[in-house]
């Protein structure tokens, strides 16, 4: 069996063999046929080729835009030899159709909505592809108009200002692109903006300012809503009108002295506009008469009124008919005064005696409607008014032409509050009555203690509305007068709010608020009542009550009498819920007070009765207000009574006068106090220079009004006259009514100078006077012509100032204000000598052709001889002796020839440092000086710029070259170093060579790095781009760039912060090497940043740059590495800053490294 197996294996195995050789056999045939003869048909045995699987085009290109935009060009292209046709339509899906042709592109410049592009693609065996749908929104159409506006009033008096707008920022765009903002615009006829241009509307509430409105005119307010794309919605507009001329006098009780006089301040008017040299005392202000020498003839014969302040040195003046007042320039002949010495004088038209000028000649009274005007008592707190009470009689006023009588508080109306504090004590004062016989008067912030009647409106016919708001009235005997008494009159409106009145009368008789007549229709809103044995509160059948406070210390009433209506008022009996009817009110309450033995009668912090038990009356529509007493804005539910809680205290410490931010001529003080907890108290500060004057008294000077934020009053100081490292004495004295501990308080201050230096290539003068003259008066140059552009902080200015046609002085740039006016100094960084007439045998140079030189001291030789040698010293100079600021002001006139630069030998501390930099801004120079990010512009080195000195800042340095660019150290002791947007670029292939180094430095030094970009090209693993080689220095790096070919990126130390740092790795070098205190918010195309675990760090990136291969290391808008990965460090409490290295504001979230990609 076996043997028959094996026999018919062998046989099985003999035919597959003959059979493989006679197949291989034929197919070596006819393979060798296919390549002999191409046209030879295949053998009917043999394999037939495959057909190929066609392959279909595709098209590239094309996705979807995500955003928004008002026209959309396509361009698409195909991986094969294609023709295309296509269609744009609004159909998601269409197929296009007809002929294909080589067009690849097309754009849709109109239309809103989605538009869809359908693209096919044939190529040239006519295969096609399948079509490729993409889309786009368009918005081609602006958002909807808003609603409507709402202003406070279709009539309003002031004259510089509108009336406030509200609107519902409820504009609509429905087409995609989205409403972006608001802007309003006001103007002199419907939806102009000759008056206020286009604005940006912050908030949707703007109250229009800075206007110089004619009386009794229309004017309009308008809005617009825009989108994205900038598109803006058809105009919303209201009007108002403006009311009668208003005309200001000032009452200053018993004063007949002059204010102010010219003497060395002098004034120049023109079309208005007063403006004095020097700033005047801050009691000065609205009504205050000016009296001066139009014609300059030595005698002073003209007036003029404030009615606007702008600053202590500008107003706006009117003559005594409230129009433009005669012009002048430069008088010193004038006084200020007050108009009048009482207002009792002032009502009679009786002026002050010592103002030579009859500007009011009318009595008994003046037509103000005849003449259609609204006059305005200012009264100041100069002295307590005594004498009998004043009446207002005689006038004729009209809704629109009215009598206000008013203490001034605003620093638009006086640079130091008039007004009381809520109690007898401070202010305008009167121990006289005031009695108003008269229709359309206002009072408000008058403060009256007297045995008479304080406030008495009475004997009088009409439909006059009367207003009495913030007011203090106190009756301190035992009489049966009433603080606020309204009687015999017609059926008049009477508006009081936010009144604070006091009678201690022990007969019951005695009132406080006393609707003493059934006619007039009287609103009582916020008033506080405080009475003995009286009533607080006594109305009439119209009297409606809101938000009032009554309370009896002595067996009083509360409300009596009858009232139309009495709401969320507080009283400590249960006469506020009376007969009458009442809504959410307070009966029965126990009130804490901040001072009753004091008669202080705004609320303690535990008045639970009244605090957040009123309601908001700001839309009310029959009087709105938004304010308490004290001008305190009320907020959320209101309180009950004039005053609006806001945390009140018993005393206040004054602990620490100090001063910051000292310049050459200015600085900022701050007072810190602690337990102002009733936001009450005021300080003022006084000064004297005690070099010029030793032993000077600062408190015999004239006082400045600081301002008060949380705990902490602050005042800038500028313009301060000093002759060099000069020491002023300080004196501040802070008021309470709530009692003061530590005041007077004292300090002393050296103040410092702010010196500027140019540098730039140009030897020869920049430009020339021939044609254009200077006028040098007070340290401000002035240029008949424009300056060129690139002239700015540290230039030299050589010209004439004795009008002698010769050379005889220097002044260095230090402020720009314009192309023709800049601030100057001497080369000690005071003013300059004036020029006697106008120049033009002026030049103007760098004052260093090198960063070297002007390291060194050597000047620029083309400046004047006699005047060159400008700076003596040598080897560097001694800031913290000369208590100096010393600016090096670098100009992209070329490239810097300087050898190597050492900064060594310069004395310096925290407050006297040495800064080098580029100017950017406006204010500095006509154009920016500074790189852009990348070699190639700005101020240019190609050498080494070392750092050996303790206090200096670099900012906006671009070096190019081929060993170490920046080096910080050696230095020993105390440092700060401050290196910002700078640019270095390492060009050299080989070499253990560093961009940013710091070594041999003290552990007492801080250092601080952000928005610089470095590039090192060396191939060697030793060569970094920043290299902390020093174990010592704390070291702070933020948002910088640093790009590596060889060596690390960031190479720290163990007391060094990184934070929004960019590595790239250009070669086989390292993101993050070395120690570091922390990492994070940092990227890198490796995974060094991470390597101590830190919060939001990015690695193993792919970072975009807008064109690596020429060194630009800008992100572009393709990034994925670094765009919206960093974290804002605006407020951060080492190193504060917002913008990038191109000087472009940061937005949230930030980007990682030196650039912030803005689209």
């Amino acid at each position: 069996m076996i043997a028959k197996s094996y026999k018919m294996f062998l046989i099985l195995i003999t035919a597959f063999v003959f059979f493989a050789l006679t197949s291989c056999s034929k197919s070596k045939v006819v393979y060798s046929k296919n390549v002999a003869r191409n046209t030879s048909p295949t053998p009917a045995n043999a394999t037939p080729t495959p057909t190929p699987t066609p392959i279909l085009p595709q098209i590239s290109g094309l996705t979807n835009d995500l955003i928004v935009a008002k026209t959309k060009s396509w361009s698409w292209g195909c991986d094969q030899t294609c023709t295309y046709r296509f269609v744009v339509d609004q159909i998601t899906n269409t197929s296009p159709t007809g002929a294909f042709d080589t067009t690849n592109s097309v754009s849709q410049n109109s239309g809103d909505g989605r538009y869809y592009l359908h693209v096919q693609a044939q190529n040239t065996e006519n295969i096609q592809s399948s079509v490729t749908h993409v889309y786009v929104d368009l918005d081609n159409s602006g958002p909807t108009a808003i609603s409507a506006i709402t202003p406070s009033s279709t009539t309003f008096e002031a004259l510089f200002s509108g009336p406030t707008m509200t609107w519902p920022e409820d504009a609509s765009d429905g087409s995609g692109a989205g409403v972006n903002h608001y802007e309003y615009a006001v103007g002199t006829s419907s939806g102009s903006s000759d008056l206020i241009s286009w604005t940006t509307a912050g908030s949707n509430t703007i109250t229009p300012t800075g206007l110089n409105l004619s009386p009794s005119t229309t004017y309009y307010f308008s809005v617009k809503a825009l989108d994205d794309l900038g598109q803006s919605s058809s105009l919303r507009t209201v009007s108002w009108q403006t009311l009668g001329t208003p005309i200001f006098r000032s009452v200053g009780p018993s004063n007949t002295t002059a204010l102010a006089v010219g003497a060395s301040n002098a004034v120049t008017i023109a079309s208005g506009v007063a403006t004095f040299t020097t700033a005047l005392p801050d009691n000065i202000g609205l009504g205050d008469v000016l009296l001066y020498d139009s014609d300059n003839n030595g005698s002073a014969e003209s007036v003029a009124f404030i009615y606007y302040r702008t600053s202590s040195t500008q107003y706006l003046v009117r003559n005594s008919a409230g129009v433009l007042p005669s012009n002048v320039t430069a008088d010193t002949d004038w006084s200020i005064f007050r108009a009048y010495t009482s207002l009792s004088n002032a009502e009679a038209g009786t002026e002050n005696v010592s103002i030579s000028n009859n500007f009011d000649s009318w009595t008994n009274g003046k037509d103000i409607v005849a003449s259609n005007e609204i006059w305005n008592f200012v009264c100041y707190a100069d002295a307590v008014e005594g004498g009998t009470a004043t009446t207002v009689n005689g006038w004729t006023t009209g809704v629109n032409n009215f009598i206000r009588i008013f203490t001034p508080e605003t620093t638009n109306e006086v640079g130091i509050s008039q007004r009381h504090l809520g109690a007898w004590g401070s202010g305008y004062m009167r121990t006289a009555g005031l009695s108003i016989r008269e229709n359309y008067v206002r009072m408000e912030g008058i403060s009256i203690r007297t045995t008479d009647t304080p406030y008495d409106i009475q004997g009088f016919i009409g439909v006059g509305a009367i207003y009495i708001s913030n007011s203090f009235g106190w009756i301190p005997d035992s009489s049966t007068h009433r603080v606020f008494d309204i009687y015999s009159v017609d059926n008049i409106n009477v508006y009081m709010w936010n009144n604070i009145g006091i009678s201690e009368s022990t007969t019951s008789l005695s009132r406080v608020f006393y609707i003493n007549d059934v006619d007039p229709i009287v609103y009582i809103y916020n008033n506080t009542g405080i009475t003995n044995a009286g009533g607080a509160f006594y109305g009439n059948a119209n009297t409606t009550a809101i938000n009032n406070l009554a309370y009896s210390y002595g067996g009083g009433l509360g409300f009596a009498n009858s009232f139309a209506a009495v709401s969320y008022c507080a009283s400590h009996d249960a006469t506020a819920n009376g007969v009458w009817p009442s809504a959410n009110n307070q009966i029965n309450k126990t009130f804490s007070f901040l001072n009753q033995t004091n008669f202080n009668f705004r609320l303690a912090s535990n008045a639970t009765a009244v605090i957040n038990n009123g309601t908001d009356l700001s839309t009310d529509s029959s009087l709105a207000l938004t304010k308490d007493i004290d001008g305190i804005t009320r907020s959320g539910t209101w309180d009950i009574g004039a005053d609006e809680f806001a945390l009140h205290g018993n005393d206040i410490i004054v602990s620490n006068l100090r001063a910051t931010n000292v310049g050459d001529n200015n600085l900022d003080i701050l007072v810190d106090i602690i337990g102002d907890d009733n936001n009450n108290a005021t300080s003022v500060l006084y000064y004297c220079n005690d070099t010029q004057f030793p032993s000077c008294n600062p408190l015999l000077e004239t006082p400045v009004v600081l301002n008060k934020s949380g705990n902490i009053f602050t005042a800038n100081l500028s313009s301060i006259v000093h002759t060099g490292a000069d020491t002023l004495k300080f004196s501040v004295i802070t008021s309470d009514t709530d009692g003061v501990r530590g005041s007077p308080l004292t300090n002393s201050i050296t103040l410092r100078s702010y010196i500027y230096r140019s540098v730039g290539a140009t030897a020869t003068a920049l430009t020339t006077g021939a044609g254009n003259s200077l006028t040098i008066s007070n340290g401000q140059a002035t240029f008949a012509n424009p300056l060129p552009a690139n002239i700015g902080l540290g230039d030299v200015i050589q010209y004439d100032s004795d009008n002698n046609t010769s050379i005889d002085s220097l002044a260095f740039i230090s402020y720009r204000t314009s192309s023709t006016v800049f601030t100057v100094t001497n080369m000690a960084g005071f003013a300059p000598a004036n020029t006697v007439a106008s120049d033009q045998d002026w030049s103007i140079f760098r004052a260093y052709t090198t960063l070297y030189y002007a390291e060194a001291g050597t000047e620029n030789g083309n400046i004047l001889a006699a005047l060159n040698n400008f700076d003596t010293w040598s080897g560097g100079r001694d800031l913290v002796y000369s208590h100096e600021v010393w600016n090096i002001v670098c100009y992209a006139d070329g490239p810097d020839a300087s050898p190597n630069i050492t900064i060594y030998g310069w004395n310096t501390s925290a407050n006297n440092y040495l800064r080098v930099f580029t100017p950017t801004t406006s204010n500095e120079v006509g154009t920016s000086q500074r790189h852009q990010g990348l070699w190639g512009s700005g101020h240019m080195l190609t050498s080494q710029l070392s750092i050996r000195a303790n206090y200096v800042r670099i900012d906006g340095l671009s070096i190019k070259r081929g060993g170490a660019t920046y080096l910080v150290g050696p230095i020993s002791g105390s440092a700060a170093i401050y290196i910002s947007n700078n640019f270095g670029w390492i060009d050299a292939a080989i070499g253990t060579i560093f961009v940013f180094e710091i070594f041999d430095i003290d552990n007492t030094a801080n250092l601080y790095f952000w928005n610089n970009i470095g590039v090192n090209q060396s191939t060697w693993s030793a060569a970094h781009v920043f290299f902390i080689n020093d174990l010592d220095p704390t070291v702070f790096l933020y948002n910088n760039t640093g790009v590596s070919k060889g060596g690390r990126a960031f190479s720290g130390n163990s007391t060094t912060t990184s934070i929004n740092n960019l590595a790239y790795r250009s070669g086989s070098g390292v993101g993050f090497g070395g120690s570091f205190s922390s990492i994070s918010y940092s990227s890198s195309n490796d995974s060094t940043s991470n390597s101590l675990g830190g919060a939001g760090n990015q690695t193993n990136q792919v970072f975009t740059f807008v064109n690596e291969p020429s060194f630009d290391f800008h992100l572009s808008v393709s990034d994925s590495g670094a765009i919206d990965y960093g974290t804002n460090l605006s407020a951060d409490l080492q190193l504060p800053f917002s913008a990038d290295i191109d000087n472009i504001t940061r937005i949230d979230p930030w980007d990682i490294g030196a650039d912030e990609y803005v689209p």
